[in-house]
């Protein structure tokens, strides 16, 4: 039977009740009954392009079609490269235990194609892809980009049966198309992001100590090196700065914690290393003058070619000021280390009177990160004094960006602590 060029249509008139088996083929003749697609065709629909166990009844068999793709088709899976495996982490190969990454887009991109683009695909549950690739592209060159998703980083990639390239900076596989191949392997290697916590904002007297406290996980292997600069305004060069290591996360100098410059320190997925920033204030700092530390944490990625490392920086800021309102310790968190778009951040802001004595008008002001819009706040003094009130004093819109900001009347009492917070949805 002979198809129709323009419906795909094909019958055969008259076939007697039985059990058949029905192939395509390239010809005619009826000797052949080996499968056979034009050249520059895949097929989509039939294992081997044979249907078997054909069952043609008196009223005949309908709907025995044949699926057929005119161009190339190109597979492979999206992996998180932190690896179990001693040694295997960020090397761009996919290792035991190596799971996929759902959700990620990758896109087929060539001039011919509208906006460039062939084709686009999602990675399902397992971290696979499939895309199509049109025969009008040509025997040419075509790219496989991927875009990460928010919260990952990639480590590498793999061109698979494509004898192609992949460039890193790009997160792109580019290779020479030819039409009806089908191409596997072409995978995408990611690591989630490591998380470094978080600026800090203090007061302190002239000729005083303060600390700031500082996380860094790690959600991969490598090595992490700790440094500071700082700027003072106006500039006084009494100001003294300081990494100590806090072994056990409290927060605080303990006795045998000293100081120790950092420099490669091994790091694993999963593992925290917390550092405090000690901040000496000059004896000498007028009240108001203000030194920003920026707290920089190099994370370089064993294994990885070329090499990879990332900065993650946050400041501390302290301002000189009177003894009605010195020794007042703001730290921020917020409650995920990355988010995809349209979910909710929850941002907490803690607020510790270090000093000897209390502290009254205190004011809270923050703003909304970037690429997100605001959703509430909250405050409510928990743990403070009765007669000590919170209120959001002015917030932006719902789903506008700009400045929060809480007045806390009354007074914080020395060693007292408390929290505000508030919600900012990721924009698409």
């Amino acid at each position: 039977a002979t198809v129709d060029t323009v419906t795909g249509n094909y019958q055969f008139p008259t076939v007697s009740p039985g059990s058949y088996i029905i192939v395509i083929d390239n010809n005619a003749t009826l000797a052949d009954v080996t499968p056979t697609i034009p050249a520059g065709w895949l097929g989509t629909e039939i294992t081997n392009q044979t249907r078997t166990g054909v069952i043609v009844g008196a009223s005949g068999a309908t709907n025995q079609n044949f699926g057929l793709f005119n161009g190339s088709t190109l597979s492979g899976v999206v992996f998180n490269d932190r690896s179990a495996v001693a040694g295997a982490a960020n090397n761009g190969a996919q290792n035991a235990g190596e799971g996929g990454i759902s959700g990620v887009t990758l896109r087929a991109t060539h001039a011919s194609c509208p906006s460039a683009v062939c084709d686009s695909a999602i990675t399902n549950a397992s971290g696979a892809y499939q895309l199509w690739i049109p025969a009008s592209v040509g025997n040419t060159a075509v790219s496989i980009v991927e875009t990460d998703l928010s919260g990952y980083v990639s480590t590498g990639g793999q061109v698979g049966t494509t004898a192609g390239a992949y460039t890193r900076a790009s997160d792109t596989t580019v290779f020479t198309n030819n039409i009806g191949t089908s191409y596997t392997g072409v995978n995408f290697a990611d690591v989630q992001q490591n998380v470094f916590q978080t600026d800090g904002l203090q007061n302190g007297l002239p000729g005083t100590t303060l600390y700031f406290p500082h996380s860094f996980t790690a959600n991969t292997s490598g090595t992490v090196t700790f440094s500071t600069t700082n700027i003072a305004a106006p500039a006084n060069p009494g100001w003294v700065n300081t990494i100590y290591r806090d072994t056990n996360c409290s927060g605080a100098l303990d006795g045998t914690e000293g100081a120790t410059v950092f420099s490669n320190l091994a790091m694993n997925a999963g593992q925290t290393v917390c550092i405090l920033i000690r901040e000496s204030i000059p004896a000498t700092a007028p009240n108001g003058a203000q030194d920003v530390i920026s707290v920089t944490a190099s994370f370089a990625f064993v294994n990885a070619s070329p090499s990879l490392s990332l900065n993650y920086v946050h400041t501390d800021t302290t301002t000189v000021t009177s003894a009605s309102s010195a020794g007042l310790q703001l730290v921020k968190s917020v409650d995920k280390s990355s988010a995809l778009p349209n979910e909710i951040l929850t941002y907490t802001i803690t607020y510790t009177n270090t000093g000897a004595g209390p502290i009254t008008n205190v004011v809270i002001s923050d703003s909304t990160p970037a690429f997100t819009v605001y959703v509430g706040a909250s405050a409510g003094c928990p743990g403070l004094v009765t007669r000590t009130v919170c209120t959001v004093a002015s917030e932006p819109a719902n789903n506008a960006v700009g400045s929060v900001n809480w007045n806390i009347t009354g007074s914080v009492g020395a060693g007292a602590s408390s929290t505000v917070q508030y919600q900012v949805r990721v924009q698409p």
